[in-house]
């Protein structure tokens, strides 16, 4: 079975050449720039995903690149936000044949010009703001899938766009997803905890319905 992940990373945006700590963007804030106001961080990235919304074509990398426009969904909650959306991407440049692992007959040849177009999930998240306190930082999930992922392109994409558009820096630090983890539990704040096995049955008369070889278990507030 192919394996997905997550890559995360926290992430904030800073006027461009600044140096100074109060140069940094606070994310739930409005922003100005010239002369176009902005609600908030959410708001800039409906500008990129809006720009990206077709498949484009990074040369350098030799990769494919999109965010699906109808898949995105923004969440306000009292505490945070949350946007999730799919990223389309792929890479091309390698010829290869396409064979059927049962029958070793080879179904197509892929040429250096064919992209190998993947669907990846994402999630930004935000703090709301304290009295005392504007959220700067915010944390940035991509799904992974066996070796390949978007990360890279979709920050790489972001730095250009935010600079050019906005005159604005975004600075990302990876997040080590088990200290990720440890700290949610460490803090107690796991809400929810959801374990999915998928075992599907060789007979096909056993998969009739949708929810057969499927197993879920959910745990509310876990202790662990």
């Amino acid at each position: 079975m192919i394996s997905h992940g997550l890559l995360i990373c926290s992430f904030y945006l800073k006027k461009k050449y600044s140096k100074h700590e109060n140069q940094i963007y606070e994310l739930n804030q409005e922003y100005d720039y010239d002369g176009i106001k902005y609600r908030n961080v959410f708001s800039l990235f409906d500008q990129f995903i809006e720009n990206f919304n077709e498949l484009s074509d990074d040369e350098k990398m030799m990769k494919m690149f999109c965010v699906d426009k109808n898949s995105v969904m923004l969440e306000n909650k009292k505490d945070y936000a949350i946007e999730s959306g799919t990223i389309h991407s792929g890479a091309y440049g390698t010829e290869s044949e396409i064979t059927n692992k049962n029958t070793r007959q080879v179904m197509y040849l892929r040429g250096k010009e064919d992209a190998d177009i993947k669907q990846f999930n994402y999630m930004i998240f935000v703090p709301s703001d304290d009295k005392d306190k504007k959220i700067t930082k915010g944390i940035m999930l991509f799904e992974t899938i066996g070796t390949f992922g978007v990360k890279t392109i979709t920050t790489k994409n972001m730095r250009a766009f935010f600079s050019e558009k906005y005159g604005l820096t975004l600075e990302t630090r990876s997040i080590s997803v088990r200290i990720f983890l440890e700290k949610l539990l460490k803090d107690d704040n796991l809400s929810r905890l959801t374990l999915i096995k998928n075992k599907v049955s060789k007979d096909s008369v056993d998969n009739i319905f949708i929810n057969v070889g499927r197993e879920e278990k959910t745990f509310i507030r876990p202790k662990l």
